[in-house]
């Protein structure tokens, strides 16, 4: 397990060594499209504008617009998606802890997505949607009582949702569900390994690069590292725990001819 360990230690080194990331990058929004009444021609000040209203104690108005954010600032940039499912839910968390009523429309916009992903009028974007609002109002057993309910009624599609959701599973260790769609823990790692191969090859690449060029994708890198070491460590676990010892072992193995 020494590799295991040395990926553990790069991981550490690189986290502490990084810095926040930047904010997003705004883009002009035509005027027409934006709320009645907006002033604003820019997503990204919307939202601002959107926050100032928390300290003016315009509630209502706020949550009206959080939500409106909520279902279309992707019509406008698909680059914000990252920002939606995470700061901007962070913010509507926070949100609900001065007015509770924020989180009951959270609550219904999670209800209605997963209704809709149920009755076949929903898509993958609408069922990450659940996943990520799960997270943040910690009710993850319902994105889990969502997918075995999909499992049961919509087969077809729950292999398409499984990826969304996976990491959920292994975490809780419901490996009844997780050996459905990962039979082999062995020959899935290898798969995936060959994958994180070139994610690999670049960490060490920096590491052996000069302290500007290491400087610069530091953050970038941390994030690399972190899932390639999330994912070992799950794999690992999942063949440990349901007994299969050798296909850990195979792994470590495997994992050491990609790094040496």
């Amino acid at each position: 397990m020494r590799v295991y360990l040395a990926l553990l230690l790069l991981f550490i080194g690189f986290a502490v060594a990084a810095r926040p990331a930047g904010e997003y990058q705004r883009r002009g929004m035509e005027q027409a499209l934006l709320p009645s009444g907006e002033e604003a021609a820019d997503i990204g000040i919307y939202h601002e504008r959107t926050m100032a209203m928390l300290g003016e104690e315009r509630h209502a108005e706020a949550l009206d617009r959080f939500e409106w954010f909520f279902s279309h600032a992707l019509d406008y940039d698909s680059s914000l998606s990252g920002v939606r499912s995470s700061y901007f839910l962070s913010d509507w968390m926070e949100f609900g802890a001065i007015y509770p009523p924020a989180l009951e429309r959270l609550r219904a916009i999670r209800n209605e997505l997963a209704s809709q992903v149920i009755h076949s009028r929903g898509n993958i974007d609408q069922f990450g949607d659940v996943v990520d609002i799960n997270w943040r109002l910690g009710e993850e057993e319902k994105t889990i009582a969502l997918f075995e309910r999909l499992m049961d009624e919509q087969p077809l599609l729950a292999p398409e949702y499984w990826l969304a959701c996976e990491e959920l599973f292994f975490r809780y260790k419901r490996y009844d569900v997780v050996k459905i769609f990962v039979p082999n823990p062995l020959e899935e790692f290898k798969n995936q390994l060959n994958v994180n191969a070139e994610i690999i090859a670049l960490i060490r690449t920096s590491l052996a690069g000069d302290n500007a060029e290491r400087e610069g994708n530091e953050g970038f890198l941390v994030y690399l590292t972190m899932d390639v070491m999330n994912y070992i460590k799950r794999m690992m676990d999942y063949a440990m725990e349901t007994g299969n010892t050798a296909a850990a072992y195979a792994m470590t193995d495997a994992l050491y001819n990609v790094m040496k």
